[in-house]
């Protein structure tokens, strides 16, 4: 993390610079593990569309979890739409958007790469110069991304082989042949 980098879920709200050019000078960095990340973007209020870079890592751990007591306000999916909806109505400088979906193989988190809704979502992005996906997430995001927003948002090119074997995998869901590999 640089000085020009900074963390949404951990942003001290009373030491923000209200001047524009504050958002515009920093990349912002939502990490999901912390709920506040979320919440505390929302509080920027109209500064939010002075935000020209984001990056975003969207953690396995995506659905609402069954035991509340270790997975404690952990977002999913809904708050993670109305996120990428709130960025393509309110955020009308942003330019740089990367995004990292995460997955865990060998336990049952899934990460949140192959819903549909935050897709959707993701595809109303409008005036972005750079959009990149990494991580884990369906097979077809890429070129509905493409086809929504007019940029290549991934390419296979220069990939790790074991990575974009893991990517087979994920997109296509775990087999028992899979699951004995693990």
């Amino acid at each position: 993390m640089t000085d020009s980098d900074v963390r949404v879920n951990s942003l001290d709200l009373s030491r923000l610079n209200p001047e524009p050019s504050y958002y515009r000078d920093k990349t912002f960095m939502i990490q999901d593990w912390q709920a506040p990340g979320l919440r505390s973007l929302n509080k920027i209020g109209a500064n939010i569309q002075n935000i020209t870079k984001l990056r975003v890592f969207i953690h396995a751990v995506y659905s609402p979890p069954l035991l509340p007591m270790i997975h404690n306000g952990l977002p999913h999916g809904p708050q993670w739409q109305a996120l990428f909806e709130m960025l393509a109505t309110q955020a009308t400088s942003l330019k740089e958007l990367h995004i990292y979906w995460d997955y865990v193989p060998t336990t049952a988190y899934w990460g949140g790469g192959k819903d549909t809704n935050v897709h959707q979502a993701l595809g109303k992005l409008r005036g972005l110069d750079t959009f990149e996906i990494a991580g884990y997430f369906a097979q077809e995001l890429p070129a509905y991304l493409k086809a929504q927003t007019g940029l290549t948002v991934w390419e296979e090119t220069d990939k790790d082989k074991l990575y974009l074997k893991e990517l087979r995998r994920f997109q296509r869901g775990p087999t028992s042949e899979d699951i004995l590999d693990w």
